[in-house]
């Protein structure tokens, strides 16, 4: 079964890179070709040296090679033109041009480097003929920041100017091991007026042209090429310390484009898994599903440590009984139209959750939060609780003009022993209801010193930040929050409790439940009680 008629990336015919005979579709067998990418230098107009991510490298040809069938791009912390460090950087316009108009996937095999703080591997995409950006779209199909290798992130860029934009995307979340521990695929399903995300196979997120901000125009129905590059520094990931290590490399396996036949439609086209990624220890029965396999294929599963699995009676899926390890769910599928060596994988990096226990409430219905530009009402009608807690919700509906929402309370008295929040020892929860259900929503919740701490002063009186995802469905669902990093190391005094969230969520409504008592905590500011949980040993 050919899934795909097209092979764009790859022609018979010289060019820059050398010939690799790992080179070659996943799905539909060719001979050794050579890729027609060409290197960039910083020389080159489209590179110019001044850049608005403030980037700390030169990208030299010299730290692009191709050995043992990848491709390498290596930073190195040398000297050159002026910068502390040389890296690499490709890219495919004016030869490999990828038409969004019709549906198409992409994909690349790549794994990332380990070397740590300020690396910002990408994989990505611009518009071909370049324009202005943001005018024309950027699509990150792949990034990674060094500090952050549990999260990868794919957003989407579009705008009238640089200082009036928006964007959509977020991260997905390797729960048990960094992404760099092994090669991944990245993959794009671009359909009309549609973009997709995908992870080994998994859509983790998706987004349409009604779902931006309504006052700009979705710029994604035209040609585009891509780009990888490994940069050095920058705004977003920091800058390079003590401890990362030079040189380190992002390796590239493969990069494919693919089109649909006239007889395939956008949604059936391809394998994919499916499946849930965050779970309670010792969940059992939970199904996970290989979509759209060849007629010759056959499954091979794995599952996480300590887990079980039996068929399911649906075709191509099985049913895991979990543990307490968190990892991957993996369908090692066999078909005559895979690679050369007939396999090829799918996975779904599973999440498993220990259970908390409340241990203090530090916040009474006395106290009112302080809110962006949005309204905030209780209700207490059924639809809106839980099936087993007669309690009322706080409903927050946003201001559809604002771009990001803050809510902060004020604590009376001081948080006791913060650091705990970074070794897991404590945690913060809340359960959630969205009636949009977008994909890679995040929540930022951002411990103060409500003393120090002003808008227009940042990092000063900032203690700490954490990162709440939320999963795209419309029901309730318990979100944990995970530590990224400590702005202000000067702060000792913990008094103040801020959610931020992080993307723009237009028009959009979403409900926190009334806790009072048990599970999890309220921490978006909306329920008048909050609480803190404590890591549990034994299993409830």
């Amino acid at each position: 079964m050919r899934l795909f008629i097209r092979l764009l990336l790859y022609e018979e015919r010289p060019t820059f890179l050398k010939t690799s005979s790992s080179f070659s579709s996943p799905f539909i067998p060719s001979p050794p070709l050579r890729p027609t990418v060409r290197f960039c230098d910083d020389d080159t107009p489209y590179l110019s040296i001044s850049r608005g991510n403030n980037e700390a490298q030169y990208y030299r040809s010299e730290n692009i090679q191709v050995s043992n069938g990848t491709m390498k791009i290596i930073a190195m912390k040398e000297d050159y033109q002026g910068f502390g460090f040389t890296s690499g950087r490709i890219r495919s316009l004016n030869q490999v041009e990828i038409d969004l108009t019709k549906p198409t996937y992409i994909e690349g095999r790549i794994q990332i480097p380990n070397g740590g703080q300020g690396l910002w591997p990408a994989f990505w995409m611009l518009p071909t003929p370049v324009v202005t950006w943001p005018t024309g779209g950027e699509i990150d199909m792949m990034e990674f920041i060094g500090r952050e290798p549990h999260l990868g992130q794919g957003y989407m860029h579009y705008g009238d100017a640089f200082g009036d934009k928006g964007q959509r995307g977020g991260p997905m979340k390797f729960s048990h091991e960094p992404a760099y521990e092994r090669f991944h695929t990245f993959g794009l399903l671009k359909t009309t007026n549609r973009i997709a995300y995908l992870i080994d196979g998994y859509e983790y997120q998706s987004y349409t042209s009604t779902e931006i901000d309504p006052k700009y125009t979705w710029p994604f129905e035209n040609t585009f090429h891509f780009i990888l590059n490994l940069a050095v520094g920058g705004f977003w990931p920091g800058y390079p310390d003590e401890t990362t290590t030079f040189p380190t490399t992002l390796e590239v396996d493969y990069v494919r484009v693919y089109n649909y036949t006239d007889d395939m439609t956008a949604m059936t086209a391809f394998p994919t898994i499916t499946g849930n990624r965050l779970l309670h220890m010792n969940t059992t029965q939970v199904e996970y599903c290989v979509q759209n396999l060849p007629s010759d294929a056959s499954i091979e599963w794995e599952a996480p440590t300590g887990a079980s699995f039996s068929a399911s009676t649906t075709a191509n899926c099985i049913l895991v009984n979990f543990g307490i390890s968190s990892g991957y769910v993996r369908a090692i599928v066999t078909t005559s139209c895979a690679t050369t060596d007939g396999k090829y994988e799918l996975s779904i990096p599973v999440e498993i959750q220990p259970y908390y226990g409340i241990i203090s409430t530090l916040w009474d219905s006395t106290i009112t939060p302080t809110l962006s530009k949005g309204t905030l009402e209780l209700t207490s009608s059924s639809e809106e609780q839980l099936q087993d807690d007669g309690n009322p919700v706080w409903k927050y509906t946003r201001n559809s003009l604002e771009l990001y929402d803050h809510i902060q309370l004020d604590f009376p008295t001081a948080i006791s022993n913060p650091e705990e929040f970074f070794t897991g020892e404590k945690k913060f929860f809340f359960t959630i209801k969205t009636t949009t259900s977008a994909a890679c929503t995040q929540i930022m919740l951002q411990l103060e010193d409500q003393f120090q701490s002003i808008p227009d002063n940042y990092p000063i009186g900032r203690h700490s930040r954490f990162q709440c995802l939320l999963e795209p469905t419309r029901e309730w669902q318990r979100v944990a929050c995970d530590f990224i990093d400590q702005p202000d190391l000067s702060v000792t005094n913990v008094n103040r409790l801020r959610s931020l969230s992080t993307r723009p969520w237009p028009g959009r409504i979403f409900t926190i439940l009334d806790l009072s008592t048990s599970l999890l905590l309220v921490v978006l500011v909306l329920r008048p009680i909050v609480n803190f949980f404590n890591r549990m040993d034994q299993v409830h």
